[in-house]
Order: structure tokens, then C-alpha cells, then sequence
């Protein structure tokens, strides 16, 4: 059975899930091969098993009975018209249904390009053969919002290969926000946290590692006192390779995952996989995997400063239990060998 896995827009946070995918489905016996947006190329290794591409046409050519669709892309609709049209079953991975109007004015300045995400996920999703909900939440919010488009629809994980390099010592230091800077995220409250931490000689180091511009939230004073003292440490404006999230996530004493809202999260997973604790919101997908004091600590929405340190302190005092811990998680939840039997089952592999 040939099966291509396609990514027809560049997001270098996806590159570990098209990599498990590949991985996924060559243990099921497939013939698979990547299908890539062109700028990829700079971010993952060339070999016969990739083909980066400038239009969605290139997939076709090859002839594949499958195709996996792995994120929001204009091309998608186009491509699943026509894998329809021809029969070829055409899945496709929804990281984020369709929104509330009220989650729609937490995103402020983003709104217009959300609500147009939103115009081509629902387009795609009518369009497929299946649609895949990485989280129940996920699987909550497409019943709520868009069961209309399309009722073939299940809910499978996000999937990774094990990238632990167990021979590696590196030192854990940072309090760390690791991926897109978005108000959703939670990035204003973070910020406040460090004005919180530097006011108060709390002596935490932080780290902001995103290919998002932060330049404008880090203009006041107290965030560049902090900047200046080697306080806070920020890598940002341009995508990062597999390699340096790693590293990222090894340094980090926790993540922050205190999201406003999210159905999935590629962050929570990286940093269990990298045994790095994270400090989790009361509402979203976090709530399936991680118990309160065991893989991370749980904040209250809206933040409360004297929450964070808490949760913060706990986790920095009893720091290996919570490091192994999270690699448990990891490996229970996210590996993709762990799923070969539901995958062949959602997948319909032959």
C-alpha cells in the first residue's frame, strides 16, 4: 500500500510528526513517502523517502492509494477535491476546529487570519475522507462547531520517535516558553510572571524560544533590566531546527503550557519527550495526559503570579521525579510504536 504523508506549508514545529508518521507507516509494511513544502528542505535531511514539491499535482504523480494531509495548507482543498474525485482516501489532521466567537477576541490583532484558517480547515475537512482530532478536546470543539462538514471523523494522538539522547548531560535552568507567542498561549502572562520574578529578586532564569518576533513585547524596562542581567535569554524571529528545540527543551526546568485555549499542543508532548516538566492551564487538552504534581503543576485561568512560582518552586525542588516522570508520559502517550495497532484500524491499512 503506498501511502503519502504531505505537508504542502512550511511549519518547522510539524517536521518530528511527519518524521513519526513516515516511521509509523513503514512499520505497518506501507511504501511511504514525504511530501513537502519546498522550505523544508532546509530543515530535514534529503533522501529517497522525500520529495519537496511546489504543488499539490507532484502527489498525484506518484500514484499513492492513500494520502495523509498533516496541517492547514490552501492547496489541501484542492488536493482533496481531487483525491474525491478519484477515490484515494485523503486524511486530514485538524490541529485547531473551528473557534468560538468568544475565543475569536482573545486573538485581537489575528483575528481576520484566524477566521480565514478556519474558511480553509472547513473546506478541507468537507472535502475528506477522515478527519483526524489530535485531542478529546480537539474532538469537543468539531462536535460543537463543525460536525456538519463532514461525520467521518476519530480522534488519534499527535505521534513522535523517541528523540532522547539519554548520553547527553545538560544542565536544567530555565523557566522556559518554547513555540508560537500568541495572547492564546498565554504570552502576555508569562511576561508578567518575569516583571513578577525580577521585581521580587526571585533570581529564575527564563527563556522565550519562538520564530514569532517578540520584539514588541519585550520593549519595558523591567523585561530589558532582565534581558541586561542575563535573566531572561530570548531566541526568536526565524524557525529553529529539530536540533535546537531539543536543546531547548533539555534545558529547560519547566515549560510553560498555561495555554488560554488550545485543542493540541506539539509543546506538551516535545517537552515530556525531553523529560522537561510543564506548567499547565486548568482547561484544554493538557488535562488528558498530565496529573497535577506528577509530570507538571497546574495554574488557574486567569494567572495568578503567586500560582506560577508555586508551581514553579515545586517542580524545581523535586526535579528529577518530575523529569522522569514526564519521559513516562511521553512514552506512554506519544511514541508512535505505541499506536501501530490503532493507526492500521483508523488509517484502514491494507
Amino acid at each position: 500500500m503506498k501511502i503519502a504523508v504531505v505537508s504542502l506549508r512550511f511549519a518547522a514545529g510539524h517536521i518530528a510528526h511527519l518524521r513519526a508518521y513516515r516511521e509509523l507507516f513503514r512499520k505497518l509494511n506501507c511504501e511511504v513517502k514525504l511530501f513537502l513544502d519546498k522550505p523544508y528542505k532546509d530543515f530535514i535531511g534529503s533522501d529517497e523517502r522525500i520529495t519537496f514539491i511546489e504543488t499539490y499535482e507532484t502527489v498525484l504523480e506518484w500514484g499513492p492509494d492513500s494520502v495523509f494531509s498533516y496541517n492547514i495548507a490552501n492547496e489541501n482543498i484542492k488536493l482533496a477535491k481531487v483525491c474525491k474525485k478519484k477515490q484515494i482516501p485523503f486524511y486530514y489532521v485538524l490541529h485547531e476546529p473551528w473557534d468560538s466567537f468568544k475565543e475569536l477576541l482573545t486573538l485581537r490583532d489575528r483575528v481576520p487570519r484566524r477566521i480565514a484558517a478556519n474558511v480553509v480547515n472547513y473546506l478541507t475537512c468537507r472535502n475528506a475522507h477522515k478527519v483526524i482530532l489530535a485531542s478529546q478536546n480537539g474532538k469537543t470543539k468539531y462536535e460543537t462547531y463543525m460536525k456538519g462538514c463532514n461525520k467521518n471523523y476519530t480522534v488519534f494522538p499527535l505521534l513522535f520517535c523517541d528523540e532522547y539522547d539519554a548520553s547527553q548531560v545538560i544542565e536544567r535552568k530555565y523557566f522556559s516558553y518554547i513555540g508560537g507567542f500568541t495572547e492564546n498561549r498565554g504570552c502576555l502572562a508569562f511576561m508578567r510572571f518575569i516583571e513578577f520574578s525580577v521585581e521580587n529578586s526571585l533570581g529564575i532564569q527564563f527563556k522565550i524560544a519562538t520564530r514569532t518576533d517578540v520584539s514588541g513585547f519585550i520593549k519595558g524596562e523591567i523585561i530589558q533590566e532582565a534581558i541586561r542581567e542575563g535573566l531572561l535569554v530570548v531566541q526568536d524571529g526565524k524557525p529553529m531546527t529539530t536540533e535546537e528545540i531539543n536543546r531547548h527543551y533539555r534545558e529547560a526546568i519547566c515549560v510553560w503550557n498555561a495555554y488560554i485555549s488550545s485543542t493540541q499542543s506539539g509543546v506538551l508532548p516535545n517537552a515530556l519527550m525531553q523529560g522537561a516538566p510543564v506548567i499547565v492551564g486548568d482547561r484544554g487538552v493538557a488535562e488528558e495526559v498530565i496529573k497535577d504534581k506528577v509530570e507538571g503543576c497546574y495554574v488557574s485561568i486567569p494567572h495568578k503570579n503567586d500560582e506560577i512560582l508555586a508551581a514553579y518552586q515545586n517542580i524545581k525542588t523535586h526535579l528529577p521525579e518530575f523529569v522522569r516522570n514526564a519521559r513516562t508520559c511521553f512514552l506512554d502517550n506519544y511514541v508512535y510504536s505505541a499506536f501501530l495497532d490503532k493507526a492500521k484500524e483508523v488509517y484502514e491499512v491494507k
